[in-house]
């Protein structure tokens, strides 16, 4: 099999239980409409498991060099060994069929406010203990130091879009789709005390906080705008000092 030019440039995600559109799209740092879009998903954003989906734009340098010597594409599996589809780029139709459903009904800027009117605020007491680093690669967020138990709060209203542990190096992870623009995650609970399709509001209790895989009783904090992570304290308000 041939190596891949540019090693981590990811082409497709096979789903797994547990996976959301959202939380591919997370992973792969891309925003959910280029996810559904490139795969031709329309809301409310259906995947089921076993489904490839492209996670790539069709353009990209990473398809265009990711091929087999008879054309068909290399895939990058969740294991991270690179394998080949037994069908070609040009006959795999990815399928919106019944599955693991992202949302109960489409999430639209008309279930949570515009971007321009959200109300941010901390979601728990803490000290930060690591920034924010736009170059990080998959966790660029924020980490926020507290105790085994705490309760973890909204940031900001929305619709929960992912609850579950199937993202390797969150622990229970909470997504939050504020709008069409703005998704917030939590990472590190003990336990999750919301589930996908809840409509939320800022502050409300969406989990326990717990230990990260270091062991460390701390919250993962994160922002995305349009797929791309953004530093938290642009947006949450200033502490007293």
């Amino acid at each position: 099999m041939l190596g891949l030019s540019g090693c981590g440039s990811h082409v497709y995600h096979q789903v797994r239980t547990g996976d959301t559109l959202y939380s591919i799209s997370w992973r792969y740092s891309q925003s959910y409409e280029s996810v559904a879009k490139w795969n031709g998903i329309p809301p409310p954003y259906i995947v089921k498991q076993g489904q490839w989906l492209r996670v790539a734009p069709p353009a990209s340098k990473a398809f265009s060099s990711a091929v087999e010597s008879d054309g068909s594409p290399l895939i990058l599996s969740n294991n991270k060994e690179f394998v080949s589809p037994t069908v070609r780029m040009d006959e795999q139709k990815p399928s919106a069929g019944s599955g693991v459903a992202l949302l109960n009904s489409a999430v639209k800027s008309s279930v949570s406010p515009r971007f321009d009117d959200l109300v941010w605020q901390w979601p728990m007491v803490g000290d930060i203990t690591k920034p924010f680093n736009s170059k990080a690669v998959g966790k660029s967020g924020v980490a926020i130091k507290g105790h085994l138990g705490d309760v973890v709060r909204a940031a900001a209203s929305g619709k929960v879009v992912y609850s579950g542990n199937s993202l390797k190096g969150y622990g229970n992870l909470v997504i939050i789709k504020h709008n069409d623009k703005y998704l917030s995650a939590y990472g590190n609970h003990q336990n999750n005390l919301v589930s996908e399709g809840d409509v939320i509001k800022v502050g409300q209790a969406i989990g326990k906080l717990g230990r990260s895989e270091s062991g460390v009783v701390q919250l993962y904090f994160e922002i995305r705008i349009d797929g791309k992570p953004s530093n938290p304290l642009g947006y949450l308000p200033k502490r007293r000092s």
